[in-house]
């Protein structure tokens, strides 16, 4: 019987290989991103989709209100 084996997130794959979440973080700048300028945005203060994401990984999520 075969194995499949989900290599989309093993980091020894060429980034190529890797799935999208996985090269997200690599291009990240030690994700990082551009949450700095997502939340120094004037008109919005709103975090972009990608940097919502890196957030996740930090442990930090996004909740609209909490008493509701």
């Amino acid at each position: 019987m075969d194995t499949i084996i989900d290599r989309t997130t093993d980091v020894s794959q060429p980034l190529e290989r890797l799935g999208p979440d996985e090269a997200l973080k690599a291009g990240s700048d030690q994700l990082r991103g551009t949450i700095n300028w997502s939340l120094l945005d004037p008109i919005t203060g709103s975090v972009r989709p990608d940097d919502t994401k890196l957030l996740k990984f930090q442990g930090i999520y996004q909740q609209d209100d909490r008493d509701l």
